[in-house]
């Protein structure tokens, strides 16, 4: 209920303050006249009241508006022996095996395919949208060359950071993803490193990949683990 009926909170206290005036003003029998000061009295505080925020339009509680958002259990899986998920440290590593004569990943390590599942947290009655992104991508300083980036690119410099839904639809770098309430879902995430980054990279050197998927915040480490030549 409109508690101002469609005054503005100043116009509350005037009618307020106009009502008692009259009141105390105008002849009229004792006991009515109470019952307008009163009346004014209730007006001009509803009016203060409203102006100062503590009652708002709706004749509601004012302050600050509290929003529910949807929150999201993540959980990482792969398939592939080189691939380690650190759920504790929200921490993947890629443990590559290169050529150094030919610059080629050995036993397509240089791929990686990560199952993600995003379980609703909350309580609430509602269906949500889940975003992932890409974040930070390391390069390596490569001799005598341009730095090479860690993640292979497409001929539109978009990294091969594939989200795949399961409507088989697909997006590099960036996803959203439909989560209803009270349900999951899941996005595949394709991963494909660049040779030329690996190719300039000692052995046990690290180079990183920063992601966030549904709020949490994941890195990827690829380690030049294992050197054939």
């Amino acid at each position: 209920m409109d508690l101002l009926f469609g005054l503005t909170a100043g116009g509350m206290c005037l009618v307020g303050i106009i009502i008692m005036v009259v009141a105390w003003m105008v002849p009229i029998p004792k006991k009515f006249g109470k019952v307008f000061v009163a009346i004014g009295a209730v007006a001009f505080l509803l009016g203060a009241a409203a102006y100062v925020g503590l009652i708002n339009a709706d004749g509601e509680a004012g302050g600050a508006t509290i929003t529910e958002s949807a929150v999201y259990d993540i959980t990482i899986t792969e398939s592939d022996s080189h691939v380690t998920v650190d759920a504790d440290t929200n921490t993947i590593t890629m443990a590559l095996s290169f050529n150094d004569t030919s610059d080629a990943f050995v036993s397509n390590t240089g791929y990686a395919e990560l199952n993600i599942s995003l379980a609703r947290g909350d309580a609430l009655i509602t269906d949500a949208v889940a975003t992932g992104s890409l974040g930070s991508v390391c390069s390596v300083d490569i001799t005598g060359a341009s730095d090479e980036y860690i993640l292979d690119q497409n001929a539109d410099d978009s990294y091969k950071f594939k989200f795949t839904k399961a409507s088989g639809s697909y997006s590099y770098e960036d996803c959203s993803v439909l989560v209803e309430a009270g349900s999951s879902a899941y996005v595949i995430c394709n991963i494909t490193l660049n040779a030329d980054a690996v190719a300039g990279m000692d052995q046990y050197d690290t180079c990183t990949i920063d992601f966030v998927i549904g709020g949490e915040e994941w890195t990827i480490n690829c380690i030049k683990a294992t050197v054939s030549a």
